[in-house]
């Protein structure tokens, strides 16, 4: 008996060295950042777990977002250093658990790949046939502002995208010299329409045409629920931040809104260094590319 409860309490001192093995794990960095102490610093990446006992050093114009190990998270944007300990302080748990839940999923979904492609650029296609578009065939859409995104083709100077009511007849087109493009459908003849079908085309070559991609406006029960927790979300942050846009663009994919949550992953990928690994996971576990591409 006393050997059981020798080992219940060694077992006990154990788990609890590994529950605390630290106070934050960082989520997003901007910048030039490092970690440590007077005698050693570290370079700052993204899935650094830090103790209680080191200090944050932020370089100008930097960003950190923080998870703490309690589930809470906490965003640095001014220069300067910042003791572990004093922000562990700071901590409270007045956050809502629905902001908790995606803060938790974005951290979950942090691999060891995203840290090789911190600066990874943009995927380019050799093949001039087709266009990759990161769409469904079929989908909704939520917000008013849409990006519609695709993988660039070499060679290639201009996209032509042309958007087409359920009649068939044209009602928006546009050319573009990026593989990307924000619309915003909010333009009366766009958010008019029950369904609209989306067209990616190489600017004067023929037989490149894409599949027209199906898309239309929530507008059942969901709609309420959407709306509500969506406001919830956006409330806990203080203006645009790449950390409130990854907590949307998780809540979107999860609602399977994969139109709004791109949108949202490229608005954090402009306001922050370290987004573009997490946007390619994104895109690959929900089929938009394969992992070899």
């Amino acid at each position: 008996m006393k050997q059981l409860l020798t080992t219940i309490l060694i077992l006990i001192a154990a788990f609890q060295g590994y529950s605390q093995d630290y106070v934050f794990r960082v989520m997003l960095n901007k910048g030039s950042n490092t970690y440590g102490s007077a005698s050693s610093w570290e370079k700052l990446v993204t899935g650094t777990k830090l103790t209680d006992k080191q200090t944050l050093k932020l370089g100008d114009d930097s960003y950190i977002a923080l998870l703490h190990s309690s589930g809470v998270t906490m965003e640095l944007k001014e220069s300067g250093e910042y003791k572990v300990s004093d922000l562990n302080s700071k901590i409270s748990n007045n956050q809502s658990s629905l902001l908790q839940k995606y803060s938790q999923y974005i951290m979950d979904n942090i691999s060891e790949e995203d840290q090789s492609r911190l600066n990874a650029t943009g995927a380019v296609k050799r093949s001039i046939y087709d266009i990759d578009v990161y769409l469904n065939e079929y989908g909704e859409y939520y917000s008013n502002m849409q990006i519609f995104d695709w993988d660039d083709i070499e060679g290639v100077d201009s996209y032509i995208v042309t958007i087409r009511d359920k009649f068939d007849e044209e009602i928006f087109k546009k050319e573009v010299s990026r593989s990307e493009i924000a619309v915003d459908f909010s333009n009366p003849k766009l958010r008019s329409q029950e369904l609209v079908v989306v067209y990616f085309d190489i600017k004067g070559e023929e037989n490149t045409n894409s599949d027209g991609f199906g898309l239309k406006p929530i507008n059942d029960e969901r709609l309420t629920v959407l709306q509500t927790e969506l406001e919830s979300l956006k409330s806990e942050f203080k203006g645009e931040t790449a950390l409130k846009n990854l907590v949307i663009a998780s809540y979107y994919e999860e609602n399977g809104l994969y139109t709004d949550a791109i949108t949202c992953y490229r608005k954090a990928m402009a306001l922050s260094d370290d987004v573009d690994g997490m946007y390619e996971d994104f895109l690959i576990r929900n089929g938009f590319k394969d992992k070899t591409n």
